[in-house]
């Protein structure tokens, strides 16, 4: 990919949160810390993201990439008690506007859709079995 990192950087800041949820996600799962700009292209450049950071494969994809390891992916509008799964939060204004973040890490802190919009969903990933 060759890209300006200015440019590179004003897109992750206008439309990123779902590949920086993403890999802080890996993060937590594979217990390693990545170079998240690197990550970023390399997804990018593998066809994971296109060139506006949409997701173009699935999420249980690009965390396989990330982690090596195989999870399920399933959208939750709760999580269940007591529910041990790794899950980022989906909130908006409305279904067309959105923005990811984890429970407790938010690449923005102050972002007006979740202190003007609510917690649509969730995307839930589990430990694949067998």
């Amino acid at each position: 990919m060759k890209e300006h990192i200015q440019s590179l950087c004003g897109k992750i800041w206008n439309n990123g949160d779902c590949a920086l949820a993403l890999i802080e996600l890996a993060e937590r799962i594979s217990k390693r810390k990545r170079a998240v700009l690197e990550t970023i292209i390399t997804l990018m450049d593998k066809g994971y993201f296109d060139n506006n950071l949409c997701p173009q494969k699935g999420f249980d994809e690009i965390i396989l990439f990330l982690t090596g390891e195989q999870f399920t992916h399933t959208i939750k509008r709760t999580l269940e008690a007591g529910e041990t799964t790794y899950a980022i939060e989906v909130w908006g204004l409305d279904e067309a506007h959105t923005y990811f973040r984890l429970h407790d890490w938010d690449c923005l802190k102050n972002c007006k859709y979740v202190y003007k919009g609510k917690l649509l969903f969730y995307h839930v990933f589990n430990a694949a079995t067998g």
